[in-house]
């Protein structure tokens, strides 16, 4: 039970570290209007996570999550900020 909790405090916070830096990196301006875009991001990535680890196996899920994360925040930084 607790390694499962550590486990899911572990994943939120590298999610929002990961979506955080992506966003530092490309350039985006720390608005707060930015910042809440980027946390409403990081809510729905990390359900959209949640949800497939509660549907299919950890392993389809390790195999697919850039599809998951990587590939949304790269369209969210391509088309809503044009940023490369």
């Amino acid at each position: 039970m607790v390694s499962e909790i550590l486990f899911y405090v572990h994943a939120a916070l590298l999610l929002l570290f990961g979506v955080f830096l992506s966003a530092a990196f490309a350039g985006v301006k720390f608005t707060t209007k930015n910042a809440a875009k980027f946390l409403a991001f990081s809510v729905l990535s990390g359900g959209a996570q949640i949800a497939f680890y509660m549907l299919f196996s950890e392993d389809l899920v390790w195999k697919i999550y850039p599809l998951i994360s990587h590939f949304p925040l790269f369209l969210m930084l391509l088309f809503g900020y044009r940023k490369k």
